[in-house]
């Protein structure tokens, strides 16, 4: 009789690697929630963001887990299973892209205010994050009526793959690339101010890279190697990225601050930023408000 072989090695053992990690990530993430809910004080609508990105995080983590418990505890010892595609794993790529919605939803959103409301940069962001996820719609969509089964029936829709990555990597530079510029040009004759934006411009660079790192690596693994799993792998921890750059960018506001000696500065004093005749007054202009992201 016949014996099927499988590679498990760059499959199973890719995703099962990944699970772990995202495990892992979304326990960092977790942390950090509870560090913004307890220490933060923003209004109810920058909380109920974070409460949301959560939600879906760990729906999408207890998604994967279970896809993978499903493969390799329920399905053991029946080696055709691991053929083919589940309902959830399907699913879990419409949960991403809700998580990835609103994170660079509210990046655009940092954009916008710190560009004072300028249109003509915001407006191609925008249409990049909601491109990316029309086109994770379309992926979900299209998986189901097209009635994939086999993991080799991905081939199918594989423009549609590479574009969810290579849109995502896109926005993220973007963005990034953009508040750096945005930042730099509200640089000071004051050294505080210096600092402060000297640091929130590493810190926009390094979210940025890492986001975008993640969809580059998902996109060019599918590529490289299409026999593998790996591309699945990095994609699963998409989503735990884009969470946690989301918690580390607002609880990262107090330790910029403080680290510079500026103790008021939030997305409005940055967009207001203006030369100061008094160097101790909020340093260089930045103007203090009531509560950070009102």
């Amino acid at each position: 009789m016949a014996v099927l072989q499988l590679a498990l090695d760059n499959t199973y053992g890719a995703l099962f690697v990944a699970v772990i990690v995202a495990a892992e990530l979304h326990g960092v993430s977790c942390l950090q929630a509870l560090y913004y809910f307890t220490h933060q004080k923003d209004s109810w609508a920058f909380k109920s963001l974070v409460a949301v990105v959560m939600i879906f995080d760990t729906v999408h983590q207890a998604m994967i887990s279970y896809s993978l418990y499903n493969y390799l505890v329920t399905n053991f010892n029946n080696p055709l299973a691991l053929l083919y595609i589940t309902k959830v794993i399907q699913v879990e790529v419409f949960i991403n892209g809700f998580t990835a919605l609103f994170v660079q939803g509210f990046m655009t959103w940092r954009l916008w205010r710190l560009s004072a409301r300028n249109l003509y940069l915001t407006i191609p962001v925008a249409l990049l994050v909601l491109g990316e996820f029309g086109v994770v719609l379309a992926y979900t969509s299209l998986s189901f009526s097209l009635k994939l089964r086999a993991f080799t029936d991905v081939e199918r829709i594989r423009s549609i793959l590479m574009a969810i990555n290579v849109l995502a990597a896109a926005g993220d530079i973007l963005i990034a690339v953009i508040l750096c510029c945005l930042l730099h040009r509200m640089r000071t004759d004051f050294q505080k101010s210096n600092t402060l934006i000297n640091r929130l411009i590493v810190f926009t660079v390094n979210t940025g890279v890492i986001t975008s790192m993640f969809a580059m690596a998902s996109l060019i693994s599918y590529l490289a190697a299409r026999d593998s799993f790996w591309f699945i792998a990095f994609f699963f921890c998409t989503g735990r990225v884009y969470t946690n750059s989301l918690l580390a960018t607002l609880n990262a506001r107090e330790f910029l601050n403080n680290g510079a000696g500026v103790h008021c500065v939030d997305d409005n004093s940055l967009s207001t930023l203006r030369s100061s005749r008094n160097p101790n007054s909020c340093e260089g202009g930045l103007e203090a408000v009531p509560k950070p992201y009102d």
